[in-house]
């Protein structure tokens, strides 16, 4: 019975391994990444860190603030930047008020956040998958007040103050 389980395990770790076939290094952290996109998953690839990681370290300095949206809370990390507000990882729920997203948004202004990398389309399985539809005002406002410089293939944005 114990070695179907270890077996199991190993099985499970060869899988683990192959799936993760790409070593990407930003800047002192290396991480084992996937190199394709797994369609319809949350799970960026080595190319998208790479790109978000450059384009983030090229367009703010050490003590900025920057935002990543909606579930990129690893990335403040990765690049060794500040989350502007108490919510940086936002999923469906963690911002529940009008007034909760107006806090927000207050925040960005008062952190003078510039860059932003923002996924609208994709999250993780919610009844409403789409970032743009659980907080529209915070959406609105992104759009309205960011230019958008890049995309990458999961649908990020990299976004630039205007």
């Amino acid at each position: 019975m114990y070695s179907i389980i270890l077996l199991g395990f190993f099985a499970e770790s060869l899988w683990w391994v192959k799936f993760n076939d790409r070593t990407v290094t930003l800047g002192d952290k290396t991480l084992r990444v996937n190199s394709t996109y797994v369609s319809q998953t949350t799970v960026p690839t080595a190319l998208t860190l790479k790109k978000t990681y450059t384009f983030v370290t090229d367009n703010s300095k050490g003590g900025d603030t920057v935002l990543f949206l909606p579930y990129m809370a690893g990335m403040y990390y990765l690049v060794d930047r500040a989350a502007p507000s108490r919510f940086d990882n936002i999923l469906s729920g963690y911002i529940v008020s009008p007034q909760q997203e107006q806090e927000f948004i207050k925040s960005l202004r008062q952190k003078n956040v510039k860059v932003i990398v923002y996924d609208p389309e994709s999250g993780p399985k919610m009844e409403k998958q789409k970032f743009r539809e659980y907080n529209p005002v915070i959406h609105e406002y992104i759009m309205k007040n960011y230019t958008v410089i890049d995309k990458s293939q999961e649908g990020w944005l990299f976004l630039l103050r205007k």
